[in-house]
Parts: structure tokens; sequence; C-alpha cells
């Protein structure tokens, strides 16, 4: 009887699995689809928009890294970072100026976001690893492949397994 709920309990039917999507189809997705998307592949740890992070030139909330610029700090993305210490962007007569939001940055036509978006999922898909590539460790960023060294040198207290201690 389907209406009998004292039986026994069974798993729902399990998802299908991830269809891993072409450059091509992730560039025909809409902007909010991908941010979607990197967020369920990072399985919800992933940052957009953080602190009043966006590029004031693009208008981008995603990027590598937010850097110093005209206005401050992690006012820039990277790319545009680099252009303009580079003296290639010339930002000098928006200096006074600030924009207000990611909706009115300077050039909406130079967003870095959906590439930025875009690159994170192809490398996401193709490592299968959905985890941070780095931790934060007492304030400090480090590679995973760092900590994980120091552990494995814990674990046998410190010493090269390979390593002639006997003339020390």
């Amino acid at each position: 009887n389907d209406s009998d709920m004292s039986g026994s309990w069974e798993p729902a039917a399990p998802t299908a699995v991830r269809q891993k999507k072409s450059r091509q189809q992730l560039e025909a997705d809409d902007t909010d689809t991908l941010i979607a998307e990197v967020y369920q592949l990072k399985n919800g740890n992933f940052r957009f928009n953080a602190d009043s992070e966006w590029c004031r030139y693009c208008g981008a909330r995603g990027s590598t890294a937010f850097l110093n610029g005209p206005w401050g700090e992690k006012t820039l993305c990277q790319k545009h970072n680099r252009l303009w210490k580079d003296n290639k962007l010339d930002l000098n007569e928006y200096k006074e100026s600030e924009p207000e939001n990611p909706e009115t940055p300077i050039v909406p036509d130079q967003n870095t976001e959906r590439v930025y978006l875009i690159n994170l999922i192809m490398k996401l898909q193709a490592t299968g690893t959905y985890e941070e590539t780095s931790t934060y460790i007492d304030g400090r960023r480090q590679s995973k492949r760092i900590k994980c060294k120091k552990e494995r040198s814990r674990r046998r207290g410190g010493r090269n397994p390979y390593r002639d201690y006997s003339n020390s």
C-alpha cells in the first residue's frame, strides 16, 4: 500500500551524473547560469562579489584576484590591473569619479566576468576536483600540496626517509 508510511525507508533514486559542458555550450549560457554552475561545482564554496570587490573599469564581480587601482585597494580585476600598471589603460580622467556599483562601470563592454567563470568551470570539469586548490592556514594562503607535504613530514617525525642522518 503506497499510503502506508510505516514501511521501510528507501533512498531516493540516484541523480543523473553531471554532464560536462563544452566551452561553446558555456558561452551560450547567461551569467547567472554560469554563477550557479560554479557554485554547484564547488559545493557552495564560491565567493562572488564579496566585500564590495568588483572591477570599477569593467564591472566584473568575479576574478582570479581584485587588485589595486586608482580608487584604492581591490578596485580592478586582474586583467585591468595589469593593463593599468603597464600604462596600457589610462584611468586618470576617471580617478575623481569612481563608479558606484557593478551595473555602472566605465566600460561594461570589456567585462571579464564571463571569461573568468567559463575558464573556472572548464578547469573544474577537467580536473574533476571541485575543492579549493588552496586553503588559509594561520591567516596565510597555502596550497593544499604544501599542506600535505607538511602533514607527511609531521607523521614521519620531521625526518626525510632518504637522508642519511648518521653523519650529523
